[in-house]
């Protein structure tokens, strides 16, 4: 984000430099639209941190697509049918 900020704030000086209007505007509203971002970012604070075992729990509980599979035996499936046939 800090780098994004700072990256279109060059860019733009850059562009004032070389009074390239192409380059001027769109690296002007990308700099603003990140100081906007930072400055949300400091203004409201971010949630509560779930713990390390509320994510562990999160990460094992199989997930489905609706098919009644889990998605690693999608992905699974989906590798051995796409695979080139070696004959």
């Amino acid at each position: 984000m800090i780098t994004n900020t700072a990256n279109s704030v060059f860019w733009t000086a850059f562009g004032f430099g070389i009074m390239d209007w192409i380059v001027i505007v769109p690296q002007a509203a990308g700099a603003i639209i990140s100081f906007i971002q930072i400055f949300i970012c400091f203004v409201i604070p971010s949630r509560e941190k779930a713990s390390s075992d509320e994510i562990e729990c999160q990460a094992i509980q199989p997930v489905e697509d609706g098919t009644g599979m889990d998605i690693e035996a999608t992905i699974s499936m989906t590798q051995v049918t796409n695979s080139p046939s070696l004959g």
